[in-house]
């Protein structure tokens, strides 16, 4: 009977398979590091930054936020004229001096952080300026607001927004936001 005796593969083609499986095995534990240190970092800035993204993003998309966030966060995108372009709800804007504007978001922002920023609209050109705003309602955190009746409470929040040169007030585009 014939019998045909194995091979043992030569030492260089075990060498090439040896380096190839460490290869792989290395590139996939490298994917898998890689992937697990992306999602936490990924999950940690979602986090973060949920509150302030979430409302306008879903709004922008034409969808509506989580509830929680709705509540949280208050918002507007505020023209130059002082009409509101979009917003989170339940604001009105006053505008009776020029660069002056008075956002009224219906219940108090005591104690909640105000920022604002100036917009940049199509056919403006290039522009930057001051922009300041701050809680009305005078008292510990807060301004005395005078320009007109109803101003000065503790829902309101001042904004100015100034020209290129700093030296005058401009009526510019703006976005206040509120957070929780």
């Amino acid at each position: 009977m014939f019998r045909r005796r194995l091979r043992l593969p030569s030492p260089a083609i075990v060498i090439a398979m040896i380096a190839l499986l460490l290869v792989l095995g290395g590139t996939a534990v490298a994917a898998t590091a890689g992937k697990h240190a992306d999602v936490k970092a990924d999950t940690k800035l979602i986090k973060k930054l949920a509150p302030t993204l979430t409302v306008k993003n879903a709004n922008a998309l034409g969808g509506a936020a989580p509830a929680a966030y709705q509540k949280a966060v208050m918002w507007a995108e505020v023209e130059g004229d002082g009409t509101i372009s979009a917003q989170s709800g339940g604001i009105t804007v006053s505008h009776a001096f020029t660069g002056e504007y008075y956002v009224h978001f219906g219940s108090t922002v005591a104690g909640h952080a105000i920022s604002a920023t100036m917009e940049w609209r199509s056919g403006q050109g290039l522009t930057s300026g001051n922009i300041l705003a701050g809680r009305c309602g005078g008292g510990t955190g807060g301004i005395i607001c005078v320009g007109g009746s109803g101003n000065n409470n503790t829902s309101t929040v001042y904004v100015q927004t100034d020209d290129n040169t700093n030296a005058n007030e401009a009526n510019r585009a703006f976005t206040v936001v509120v957070n929780p």
